[in-house]
């Protein structure tokens, strides 16, 4: 013998019913925790320090496996020209700051940083925008 299928406003106010029991369980959780990390502040520290210890090389290895050679790109709409040896750590970078990153165009890929960058510079004497503050040219 099975359960009752609800159907329409019934089902409604039962999926309604459990996302507000979701919500007050989460957050006495999220309280329950944040009394624990008060009344118990210095086990608290060791735990977030032993957490950043273990995991302090996650992100720059993160990064670092996804670096390729040098490559210059363009950002069609915003007439951007760049150089980057992480294409899609750049691509999100410019996404955050508000660019139209919907046509990107890889250009050339080069062996290394220097001829990448002089390359770039020629773009930009062309006309088009760009140049990272941490970019230097020779």
């Amino acid at each position: 013998m099975g359960r009752k299928k609800l159907t329409g406003q019934a089902k409604i106010d039962s999926i309604n019913k459990r996302k507000e029991w979701r919500k007050k369980w989460y957050k006495a959780k999220k309280n329950a925790g944040e009394l624990w990390e008060q009344s118990n502040k210095d086990k608290s520290k060791e735990i977030k320090l032993k957490w950043v210890k273990k995991n302090k090389d996650y992100g720059k290895n993160w990064y670092d496996a996804r670096k390729h050679n040098p490559l210059v790109y363009i950002i069609v709409k915003e007439n951007y020209v760049g150089m980057t040896e992480n294409i899609s750590h750049r691509i999100s970078s410019h996404k955050s700051l508000g660019r139209d990153v919907s046509e990107v165009i890889e250009l050339v890929t080069f062996d290394s940083r220097t001829e990448a960058l002089a390359f770039e510079k020629k773009l930009h004497e062309l006309g088009y925008n760009g140049k990272h503050k941490n970019n230097t040219y020779q």
